[in-house]
């Protein structure tokens, strides 16, 4: 029974960040629309790569926040 918890877990947490992922298009897009398109040509990446990026940047600053801020709430 112990496996299919770590499993389910496993599950879990992948279908989160992808969720995460997702979700993190809305950011990115808004943020190539105003800076994004100037600064794409003079790093020299593909537009997949770009928003590849972006979207890692986001879920990244996402995830550091809601851990962060849990860990300032949990001691105040």
């Amino acid at each position: 029974m112990e496996g299919d918890d770590e499993m389910r877990n496993l599950i879990v947490i992948l279908f989160g960040l992808g969720l995460l992922y997702c979700m993190a298009y809305l950011p990115s897009f808004i943020f190539f629309v105003f800076v994004g398109q100037y600064i794409q040509p003079i790093l020299g990446v593909s537009q997949k790569v770009f928003f590849m990026g972006l979207n890692v940047v986001f879920v990244t600053l996402f995830l550091s926040y809601v851990f962060l801020n849990h860990h300032r709430q949990r001691y105040h």
